[in-house]
């Protein structure tokens, strides 16, 4: 259960409810909220033309939109705010995709347009269980770090699909296709970064490399990495194998990297 407490008070995603908007003309009132609170001061992040913010105690979020799409605030809240609020005082979120062969989670980091989703998805095609589509939130617990699943499903542009040899959904967010997966367990991370290159390929990468492109792909608070969160990125890496993953173009280096990624993660 996805939960964020917000100065004392406990909200899990299930207590996000649907407000139906009138059936008049697209409207900005909040059309989710925790225990209904419509009143919400200036937003903490707006997302795709969505708007998501705290009310004037702390103690509710909501969001409210122009239009009427209930998938796409959905999608956005789970995969980039629910984050966000879980690891604002302790834990990081990460810009990554994640899957599952074996006990821990093998977290795909990379810019957008790096391969993610296509390699989780293909992994997920081949008995991967799901971590993660966009955001992976990982927390120190009981003295190890466990990375952990939220939203269960890829996020596929059109243009990847042919390469996967998927036919296209019928339920589509925000201009990509939806795909749901099994979901894996929380578990201790491993790191991949991404790189394009001429064949599928891995190989250790140093603290200090993967120092700073785990922080370019960190998703925080306010936007900005404070000393809690760098302390929190170093002791994270202190623990947890990082890998640079090149993969080839085509069908079979995709493959060959999924190859990779289950002898590591089995």
């Amino acid at each position: 259960m996805v939960e964020v407490t917000v100065l004392g008070v406990s909200i899990h995603a299930e207590h996000f409810t649907l407000l139906q908007p009138s059936a008049s003309a697209p409207t900005r009132e909040p059309l989710y909220s925790f225990n209904r609170v419509s009143t919400v001061v200036s937003p903490l992040w707006r997302l795709a033309g969505y708007d998501f913010g705290l009310d004037v105690h702390e103690q509710s979020l909501a969001v409210s939109w122009c239009g009427f799409e209930p998938p796409a605030a959905e999608q956005l809240f789970l995969d980039q705010v629910m984050p966000r609020l879980l690891t604002r005082d302790s834990g990081l979120a990460f810009h990554a995709s994640a899957v599952a062969f074996g006990d821990g989670l093998l977290a795909l980091v990379g810019s957008q347009g790096a391969g993610k989703s296509s390699l989780a998805h293909r992994a997920a095609m081949r008995g991967a269980r799901w971590g993660a589509d966009d955001s992976l939130v990982v927390q120190r617990q009981s003295h190890a770090w466990q990375a952990i699943p939220n939203y269960p499903f890829s996020r596929l542009r059109d243009g990847a699909l042919e390469l996967l040899g998927e036919s296209p959904s019928p339920l589509r967010v925000r201009g990509k296709g939806l795909y749901p997966w099994p979901s894996a367990k929380a578990g201790p991370p491993q790191w991949f970064i991404l790189e394009a290159g001429a064949c599928s390929a891995v190989v250790p990468l140093p603290r200090r490399v993967a120092f700073d492109a785990l922080a370019r792909n960190l998703r925080v608070w306010a936007n900005r990495i404070d000393r809690r969160v760098a302390e929190e990125l170093l002791a994270l890496l202190a623990d947890c194998p990082t890998f640079l993953l090149t993969v080839g173009r085509g069908e079979a280096e995709l493959d060959r990297a999924v190859d990779l990624l289950q002898r590591i993660g089995s």
